[in-house]
């Protein structure tokens, strides 16, 4: 009993014991045969001592057979023993990687009940492990309507699969839906089958996308947008220099008395180029230049405005009246350059697209100064505008009548203007009435420090602007 129950190193003291037993006794026998038991004959001592030597080998065979087993055993304990230290620390690093994992990573049992629940889990859906450990991993991560087809996916992938990804919706515990991407993983542990659900929320992903996406498509239409412009740009710029080359080669043949004519439609021409190339010019500010914030002064404003109309041909039979109110005494910031574009193209093109049966061409500006932006209405007597084309004015290089010998790029230009400055306009008209466009651009009043000390200014007088006409 005692040897099936010694360890190796007890085994290891009876056979260093027994072996030094059996060297003590061989000693004796040659050298002091007299000090051991006294035999009458030599050959009945060795028969006893062959015998005593056998007995003693054979206990120190079965001594070292047992050793060997125990020295096993214990050897084998002693490994079972490192894998099982070197399995726990194993799992303690894998917990600490998943508990400070930035994906939430979420165990269940094989019915999708909660076993484990990491902190970025927590921060995802703010809910706490101890709420969510118990329940249902799809009543806590995802919105009813998509509670089904979750469900659906979890039974295909234990049927079909160990790994599935895919990208659904998922609701945090303050009712917020959003995107995420989750991957399912089906392991065994135990005896028992578990999921694994491996969530990244990516709602900060889809925006970028979003956002690249918009730009992808502000790009192609702007490649399409910048095409047609050149093709047009070209063939408006070559049609007027082609006409000025011809009536050129016609002036030189043609009579003293019809020089006059000729000269008239040549200048025609050189002012269509130079419209031209000024819708191309201002085109190109608004695209490329930052917005200029400055204190407007309306009666300056359209003035700088005016100058600028006295070189159309029908300017004579223009009737301009503005008037402006205030609501408040504050100054309208904004960049004046760019409102004298929206004003010259909307009076210009109530010039061009005159009333031919009346004899003036009135023009109202009314101009409404508010607190946070400003409203401006442009009214005229014009021929009107089919309700059909009105949607489509601000479009590039439309022309809503066969008399217009424009660019097409007038009002165009005065949208992109007031996008650029966050405004909007509306136009409403009457076939035979005239035209109103309603433009309202807000007021960048907190856009300069220095604005803070023109409205403290009690010398800036704004009221200087109502009530006045141009005629």
């Amino acid at each position: 009993m005692y040897l099936a129950s010694a360890s190796y190193k007890q085994y290891f003291s009876i056979v260093i014991f027994v072996f030094l037993n059996t060297v003590l006794l061989l000693y004796l026998e040659y050298k002091h045969p007299d000090w051991l038991l006294y035999y009458p004959t030599r050959e009945s001592r060795y028969s006893d001592l062959l015998f005593m030597f056998m007995i003693i080998m054979i206990g120190l065979g079965i001594c070292i057979y047992f050793y060997k087993k125990a020295f096993d055993t214990e050897r084998a304990r002693n490994e079972r023993n490192s894998l099982k230290l070197a399995e726990s620390k194993n799992e303690l690093k894998i917990k600490k990687i998943i508990e400070n994992s930035t994906d939430a990573v979420i165990t269940t049992d094989a019915l999708g009940v909660v076993l484990e629940w990491n902190k970025s889990a927590t921060k995802i859906f703010t809910i706490e492990a101890q709420f969510a450990k118990g329940k249902q991993i799809s009543t806590l991560i995802t919105p009813s309507s998509l509670r089904e087809n979750f469900d659906n996916a979890i039974a295909y992938f234990k049927e079909k699969t160990n790994f599935i990804r895919f990208e659904t919706s998922a609701v945090g515990a303050n009712g917020i839906v959003f995107p995420i991407e989750l991957s399912m993983t089906q392991i065994e542990y135990e005896d028992k089958v578990l999921l694994n659900f491996f969530i990244r929320d990516i709602k900060e992903r889809k925006e970028n996308e979003a956002k690249i996406m918009g730009k992808n498509r502000q790009l192609l239409a702007l490649n399409e947008e910048m095409d047609a412009f050149i093709y047009r740009s070209s063939h408006d710029l070559r049609t007027p220099i082609v006409n000025i080359s011809g009536l050129m080669n016609l002036y030189y043949d043609s009579e003293p008395e019809g020089k006059q004519e000729i000269i008239a439609k040549t200048q025609a021409n050189v002012d269509r180029l130079i419209k031209i190339l000024d819708d191309l010019s201002n085109y190109s500010k608004n695209h490329r230049n930052e917005i200029a914030n400055e204190v407007i002064q309306f009666g300056e404003l359209i003035e700088g405005v005016k100058s600028k109309l006295v070189a159309i041909p029908l300017y004579a039979r223009l009737r301009l009246s503005v008037s402006v109110t205030e609501i408040g005494n504050y100054p309208f910031i904004s960049d004046a350059e760019r409102l004298k574009v929206v004003l010259h193209n909307v009076v210009e093109n109530a010039i061009n697209f005159r009333d031919a049966a009346k004899e003036n061409i009135v023009v109202n500006i009314l101009v409404e100064k508010q607190i946070l932006k400003t409203i401006i209405r442009i009214k005229d007597n014009g021929e009107g505008i089919k309700q059909e084309n009105i949607p489509k004015i601000f479009n590039m290089f439309f022309r809503g009548s066969v008399r217009s010998s424009g660019s097409g790029l007038g009002l165009y230009i005065v949208k992109r203007i007031l996008t650029k400055l966050n405004g909007r306009v509306d136009v409403t008209s009457q076939k035979g009435v005239g035209t109103e466009f309603t433009i309202e651009i807000p007021n960048n009043f907190e856009s300069t420090v220095e604005t803070k000390n023109i409205a403290a200014d009690s010398n800036l007088s704004l009221a200087a602007d109502s009530n006045w006409s141009l005629a």
